[in-house]
């Protein structure tokens, strides 16, 4: 591209990479020039609709396939992004519409049934989602937006054992799939065997230690059977005892500090993951947090948080925390986006949407500063930031 910016589909390669990569503030203008160079260029919409969709973005989405749509109504794949876009923006009574369609259109695509599936089961049509994720299964066995729906049907109808054996069974028969390991964990704890979940969880860990979930699982649980000191004596030693297990199990470290209210030890626990591997994501994205609320270096909370972002970019937990640290250096306009997409994320989250009001206070947007304060202390009025909020919201008024 150095050579000539000027191609498009070099563009569009570049755009995909980043995308791969979860770049999205890079994916978008490479994609978006690609488009720049060549309008009818279908490849890049269907990408940038993509992207839009992992940006929690619907209506940008739809934007890019409806100029698709107008020149192939019938084009399966932006057909079946657009349901994902209409049940993004709570839509799913169009979206099954669409996807019947594609389904009848298209009765070998496992992703269009395991799609409809998770349609069905959003609108409580459980023998519908039922034989669309069997469907699905029938032509891939190892699809999992299936078998988790169907696990999770199992559980809907009381049938705990059929969850249990469905997920053991694609677990024997691929060990080393971290997204069937967290399955196996939700299940576990979802029919309340706490031994089996942690045994699930920690197997996700030596996978890939950047299972943001299957460390705040892991806290739960232990915290729930009162073994936070053991728990974290036990991780401790594995570290020593496994150093290529020690970036996970000290990072597990930190958060069970945490849950402690020991902040000072925790930050102790994330200073040595990062020593280990300057890229690891939940003590990256963690440390910042602590960096961010004690009075820490503000520049180096800001690289660690846009480490964690670069690594895990569809977590919640890491927007806030990016847009926070913003926050915190007075760069409320860069805070605003990603805090915008943690309240998307959660919107029920008081936190995000206290954090999200008070950036775009300081940002100059009064409205809709007023607005999501108000509505972080609807959530939960005894919130630490509430007084905050409360009076932020008393300057505004002036």
């Amino acid at each position: 591209m150095k050579a000539d910016p000027r191609l498009a589909n070099g563009q569009f390669q570049l755009g995909r990479a980043h995308a791969a990569r979860f770049e999205w503030d890079r994916a978008v203008p490479a994609l978006n020039e690609a488009l720049r160079i060549q309008p009818d260029f279908i490849g890049v919409k269907i990408e940038l609709a993509r992207v839009y969709l992992a940006q929690r973005r619907p209506d940008d989405a739809i934007n890019q396939l409806n100029e698709i749509l107008k020149a192939q109504p019938n084009h399966p794949q932006a057909q079946a992004l657009f349901a994902s876009a209409l049940v993004g923006k709570g839509d799913s009574a169009t979206a099954e519409a669409r996807l019947q369609k594609l389904a009848a259109a298209y009765p070998g695509s496992t992703s269009v049934h395991s799609q409809l599936g998770q349609v069905h089961a959003l609108r409580g049509n459980v023998a519908a989602a039922r034989a669309e994720f069997e469907k699905a299964l029938a032509i891939n066995q190892g699809n999992l937006q299936a078998i988790g729906g169907l696990a999770g049907l199992d559980l809907r109808s009381k049938n705990p054992a059929a969850a249990r054996a469905r997920v053991e069974a694609r677990v024997a028969a691929d060990p080393k799939n971290t997204q069937l390991r967290m399955l196996a964990g939700r299940v576990y704890r979802g029919i309340g065997d706490a031994t089996a979940a942690e045994s699930a969880f920690r197997a996700a860990l030596d996978l890939d230690p950047n299972q943001f979930e299957a460390y705040g699982a892991l806290a739960g649980i232990y915290a729930s059977q009162k073994k936070l000191d053991e728990a974290r004596a036990e991780f401790e030693k594995l570290a020593k005892v496994r150093p290529e297990a020690a970036v996970g199990s000290y990072t597990l470290v930190g958060i069970l500090y945490q849950f402690q209210n020991r902040n000072a030890d925790a930050r102790a626990a994330y200073e040595k993951v990062i020593a280990l591997d300057s890229r690891a994501a939940v003590a990256a994205n963690n440390l910042a947090w602590i960096y961010a609320e004690e009075g820490g270096n503000l520049d180096v909370a800001l690289q660690l948080a846009q480490t964690a972002k670069g690594q895990i970019p569809d977590r919640h937990e890491v927007d806030d925390t990016l847009g926070w640290v913003y926050y915190k250096r007075g760069l409320a306009t860069l805070a605003v986006p990603p805090l915008q997409e943690a309240v998307d994320a959660d919107p029920k989250n008081a936190g995000y949407r206290f954090h999200l009001g008070l950036a775009h206070a300081k940002a100059g947007n009064a409205a809709r500063a007023r607005e999501e304060l108000q509505q972080g202390l609807a959530l939960d009025p005894k919130n630490p930031l509430a007084e905050e909020a409360t009076k932020t919201l008393a300057t505004l008024a002036k």
